[in-house]
């Protein structure tokens, strides 16, 4: 398969790539051609754009079909065109393949159906808010939003939805001097009727917010059928845009959407809106739903994650020795974790010969009562049934006490015998871990009285 010298070159039937079969000509544009086609093995329509034959022979016009892949790749929002393959032709000629589209993009709707309501507008608008909103997050400015761009189609739920096409001259802020290289200051990119004034001074000296402008432009054309700026020839269009005010809005749209509008129309980047969830809040007002504005700043707030591939890392120069250095560190750090598992294995072992020890102690301790451990506690019960801290024995006797005496270690109390201190509260009968004390009726007192329960290890 050879290069594509125009839309004639490719018939329905040619398979392109190996696997994707023409079906027919979808549009043609000043770079490539877009054509319908059918995965042979998926049985699955696409979408494939391929360069003509004259911008193959140029080296940076390549270069730049390759690089709206790499932008467009990034982008999974429901609001930018998804592409889902790259390849070559035989000759080497690259080609993108992206999800089909069904309807028509905002410049054919106006062109058929005229200027559009304001709420429809500004519903248009939002929706491709979100989509560069999201090329905005991941440092992409788009530089070519224009109606033609903006493509509606309908949701999983049958209503129009916009998706914004053709990032051919996307460029990141982290772009690498090479890359910058290919878009001279004097070069002159994108569409005049829909460019900011910046882009006409020097293409890759722009950021964000020439992007806000084309919107600005886009949203003035769907409201008033017509750009704001209409010279008959290039240079007149390139003055007006750089040295005059756009032509006045009808009074029939509401004074606030118009003020939204010329904001963005400041020749001043400075003084126009500074995100697009600025310019996306200013709009919210006049849209027919909500929450457009809370999800663009949803988007543009949220962290990036460095190793996710879809990121600004795939355009940093440096993303690749910061990422194996993170990786070096992690290794270090998993490298002592075996001394730290060993540590808690033998704290196991040994807490299981400890525990076995216990066992054999409480499983001996009917014979006879152990020696007392210094140091702990043990209960004992006063005349009022109320607990008497005494030394405890380090096993317990497996038959509950006499009603007369209870046994201590060292120094048995009588019951008789008056306690040497206050008494604490008696506490509720309550679940405890260890060796507890289960309450039950006495059979010659009115008050409970407390006697060891066993544990089970």
């Amino acid at each position: 398969m050879t290069s594509i010298a125009d839309e004639t070159s490719v018939k329905p039937g040619d398979l392109l790539g190996g696997k994707y079969r023409v079906e027919r000509v979808l549009g043609a544009g000043g770079m490539g051609i877009v054509v319908a086609a059918r995965h042979i093995e998926l049985d699955t329509r696409f979408a494939l754009k391929l360069m003509r034959t004259s911008a193959v022979r140029d080296a940076d016009s390549v270069e730049r079909f390759v690089r709206e892949a790499r932008a467009a790749v990034q982008l999974k929002g429901e609001h930018c065109v998804h592409v889902v393959d790259v390849g070559k032709l035989d000759d080497g000629a690259p080609y993108i393949v992206m999800e089909l589209l069904v309807g028509r993009d905002l410049a054919a709707l106006v062109a058929h159906e005229g200027a559009r309501s304001a709420t429809e507008a500004v519903d248009y608008i939002l929706q491709a808010c979100e989509g560069i909103a999201e090329a905005h997050a991941l440092g992409i400015v788009h530089r070519d939003v224009k109606p033609q761009n903006l493509f509606v189609t309908k949701g999983v739920d049958g209503r129009p939805l916009v998706k914004v096409l053709d990032f051919g001259l996307a460029k990141t802020l982290a772009a690498s001097k090479e890359m910058r290289a290919l878009t001279q200051t004097t070069a002159v990119m994108g569409s005049p009727q829909y460019m900011s004034p910046e882009q006409m001074r020097a293409s890759r000296e722009v950021d964000a917010r020439t992007d806000l402008w084309s919107l600005g432009v886009c949203l003035y054309e769907l409201l008033v059928g017509k750009p704001p700026f209409d010279g008959m020839t290039v240079p007149e269009l390139c003055s007006m845009v750089l040295k005059e005010p756009p032509s006045p809005m009808p009074s029939d749209i509401p004074r606030g959407l118009i003020k939204i509008v010329m904001r963005c129309l400041e020749k001043d980047p400075a003084r126009r809106y500074a995100t697009v969830a600025e310019f996306a809040d200013a709009l919210d007002a006049f849209a027919t739903t909500s929450g457009a504005a809370e999800r663009i700043h949803a988007v543009l707030e949220k962290p990036h994650d460095p190793f996710d591939s879809a990121g600004p890392a795939r355009f940093d120069p440096n993303a690749e020795t910061r990422t194996e250095s993170s990786f070096d560190t992690t290794m270090k750090r998993e490298g002592r974790r075996p001394k730290v598992w060993l540590a808690v294995a033998l704290g196991v072992v040994v807490g299981s010969a400890v525990a076995i020890g216990i066992v054999g102690k409480v499983s001996g301790g009917n014979a006879r009562p152990a020696a007392a451990a210094p140091g702990k506690v043990g209960v004992a019960i006063a005349r009022s049934g109320a607990p008497v801290a005494t030394p405890m024995v380090s096993s317990l006797p497996l038959v509950p006490p006499s009603s007369s005496t209870v046994a201590s270690a060292s120094s048995p109390i009588p019951i008789d015998a008056p306690p040497t201190r206050r008494a604490p509260r008696a506490l509720p009968a309550r679940r405890m871990t260890g060796p507890s004390l289960t309450a039950h009726p006495a059979p010659t007192a009115s008050a409970p009285v407390l006697t060891p329960k066993t544990t089970e290890f």
